[in-house]
């Protein structure tokens, strides 16, 4: 709680800071009526703290007025100064459609004067800000002009901190090995400067331990370094950048402190709980300091809120885990918002509070869409820039076109029929290219929009099955426990005949037979939802399985006089997962006898064709509906309305969903069809 204060004290203290600050210059600026450089530094500053604050009609209001008197100086740095300081305030809004038009200006005006020094650096902000949306192509050519700049100019320090961006993309591609030999570029000139005390090479330490973390086995190889050490390497870095911070004074919230959370994950992987709580300790107490990067600070209290889950503290683990989640809706952060929901409502689940893990669940899914479509903004973002750049290319070759064509008509008056046609020709091409990219942007428009409602479809019935389960869990797990109870207090009066105590007997074993049933299949289907459950497969006898499924069946289908016939040859040897093989046909053949008629008969069979395994239960019950069965063969994962057996026998829908839940995780499929007598289920396993 005391982070959570403190930030909120320092967000209030620091807002009414800037207004102070606002209306300090707009004081200043109104009593100073020149228009010169100095008004410009005024409008700037004025623009900039609004910006701040989040008022954009302030920051397009202050910003025109300042690019319209820069624009009148005859020096143009004043105008270079006031396109940066706006291309950064919309850049770091996420309005990248505007910062870049801003950066792209102050190109021209730097080009204009020859600034090799101002355009490098805008380049540099635009290979920051491609970098973002993300589109690593542009992202790249914009360093690569950066560094040719400052190449040029000899700003070796500048061409380092160029290098290190290029690292840095590299290091978000995946792509450790080329991360490492650009960031080992930069760490060369930086450790010649200040005796190797400075922001530079602390960074690149750093950005090397990031890549190591990241590295495949063999690409670690060809980095020299042994996978065994991985995590050991990384260290190594991460103290050699965290000595070199602490040594150049560097502040807690730039470097110290993501530092030692760095470390404390580190150790995390590396097992080492004791060491990792140090570290995280050390760079919340840092953070808090600060309280400047809302970003980094909720990712250590969700760090330490993991860890504490981890350790099954699950007090401590929400505590912390709360203050990340406030902290990312109050700052907007849907990244920190995604990862608290999500981890708070396994911690409830492990915790048997099941309504509160449902609530903070599908507030994680409402997040997950708000990032979702973040991500279609920036696709839109991409798109848009490429249709720009694609119609400012052609209006410079039509441009082009008409300039050569007046050259022309100067030398040559005959011509002139030609360079029209040849100027309409150019016209027409250029609209039907514009047309023909404006249908592909709606196209890809739908497309997009289609996949998320598939998806939101797709959340929405995985919620409607949690539901469900829940709702069976509270009535019919309640049910057969408050008779088993009543039956025991009738007991402990003793008041009942032996005819009734037989009957009696009967009907509560019938009942938890089926809350038997019941908890193994939810327990089956809660593991097989939980991260990082995956099959593990090896070979085994199927006809084997079928006679085990069979004979734990026998007594409830010896009372209906089913037959099940066992069609798979001895020694039929399938590789796949032998628990989920088991409960996929326990819950088969249990419904097949209970559909089936009085002396009915249960088949099972196997062939193997070029697609894989095909196993087949059939039976000669009364069937399903249409309507089910094309319900149940859809893709999606849903409950079914379960119906009563030919002999009463209850069941909750739950046999059919943890069926095709495993069949799917093994990679196979699983289908109903209806037959001459009654259904067949057909599960397909792939041969791996």
């Amino acid at each position: 709680m005391k982070a959570v204060a403190l930030t909120l004290f320092l967000s209030v203290n620091l807002c009414s800071f800037a207004q102070r600050k606002i209306d300090s210059f707009l004081l200043i600026n109104s009593n100073y009526k020149i228009e010169d450089s100095i008004k410009v530094i005024y409008l700037n500053n004025i623009f900039k703290e609004y910006s701040r604050l989040n008022n954009l009609q302030k920051l397009k209001e202050f910003s025109a007025k300042a690019i319209e008197i820069a624009k009148k100086l005859p020096q143009t740095i004043s105008l270079t100064r006031t396109y940066f300081r706006l291309g950064l305030c919309y850049h770091g809004k996420s309005m990248y459609l505007q910062a870049i038009d801003s950066y792209n200006k102050g190109i021209e005006v730097a080009n204009k004067r020859n600034d090799k020094n101002s355009a490098a650096g805008f380049y540099l902000n635009l290979s920051a800000l491609y970098q973002a949306i993300p589109d690593y192509t542009k992202a790249l050519e914009a360093s690569d002009r950066a560094v040719n700049l400052y190449n040029q100019i000899g700003d070796k320090e500048q061409v380092s901190s160029c290098y290190m961006n290029i690292g840095s993309i590299y290091n978000d591609l995946q792509k450790p090995v080329q991360a490492v030999a650009y960031i080992q570029k930069a760490l060369a000139v930086f450790i010649n400067a200040d005796e190797g005390i400075n922001y530079g090479v602390s960074s690149a330490y750093q950005g090397i331990a990031s890549s190591y973390s990241k590295a495949s086995d063999a690409e670690l190889i060809t980095l020299g370094v042994k996978p065994v050490e991985k995590y050991q390497h990384s260290l190594e870095f991460l103290f050699k950048a965290l000595k070199v911070a602490t040594a150049s004074g560097d502040g807690a919230s730039t470097q110290i402190a993501p530092l030692n959370n760095d470390i404390g994950k580190t150790y995390e992987k590396m097992g080492n709980g004791e060491l990792a709580f140090q570290y995280y300790q050390r760079a919340l107490i840092l953070y808090n300091q600060s309280s400047e990067d809302k970003n980094s600070i909720a990712d250590i209290l969700f760090s330490l809120g993991s860890f504490y889950a981890d350790r099954k503290n699950y007090d401590s683990s929400l505590y912390y885990l709360q203050q990340s989640l406030q902290i990312g809706k109050e700052n907007k952060l849907l990244f920190i918002q995604q990862q608290a929901l999500e981890k708070i409502s396994d911690v409830y689940e492990k915790t048997g509070k099941f309504e509160n893990a449902i609530i903070f669940y599908k507030d994680f899914i409402k997040v997950k869409e708000e990032i979702f479509n973040a991500e279609k903004e920036k696709e839109i973002t991409r798109k848009q820039l490429q249709l720009d750049f694609a119609i400012k290319e052609n209006d410079y070759k039509l441009v082009q076109e008409v300039s050569d064509g007046k050259l022309k008509q100067q030398e040559l008056q005959i011509s002139l029929d030609k360079k029209v046609k040849i100027f309409l020709a150019v016209a027409i091409a250029l609209a039907v290219i514009i047309g023909a990219l404006i249908f592909y942007d709606q196209r890809k428009t739908k497309q997009l929009n289609k996949i998320i409602n598939e998806q939101k479809l797709a959340l929405q019935e995985s919620v409607m099955v949690k539901d469900k389960l829940f709702s069976v869990v509270s009535h019919d797990v309640r049910a057969p426990l408050s008779s088993l109870m009543s039956f025991i207090d009738i007991l402990d009066n003793g008041k009942m005949s032996p005819e009734k105590l037989a009957i009696y007997a009967q009907e509560l074993k019938q009942n938890l037979s089926y809350t038997s049933s019941l908890m193994n299949n939810l327990l089956n289907w809660a593991a097989s939802q939980m991260q990082g459950f995956k099959p593990q497969n090896e070979n085994f006898d199927l006809s084997v399985i079928v006679a085990e499924v069979a004979n734990t069946l026998q007594h409830h289908l010896t009372q209906k006089m089913v037959v099940v016939k066992n069609n798979i040859p001895a020694d039929t040897n399938i590789y796949a997962d032998r628990n989920m093989t088991a409960a996929i046909l326990r819950n088969l053949i249990s419904n097949a006898g209970k559909y089936s008629h009085k002396e009915g008969v249960v088949e099972i069979s196997a062939q193997k064709n070029n697609d894989g395994w095909h196993i087949a239960v059939k039976d000669e019950g009364i069937g399903m509906q249409p309507g089910e069965i094309a319900k149940f063969n859809n893709h999606l994962q849903q409950t079914t309305e379960s119906k009563r057996g030919t002999a009463n026998e209850k069941g909750t829908g739950l046999g059919l969903l943890l069926c095709k839940t495993f069949t799917e995780q093994m990679g196979g499929k699983i289908s109903a069809a209806a037959n001459a007598k009654g259904m067949t289920f057909s599960i397909q396993i792939p041969v791996v």
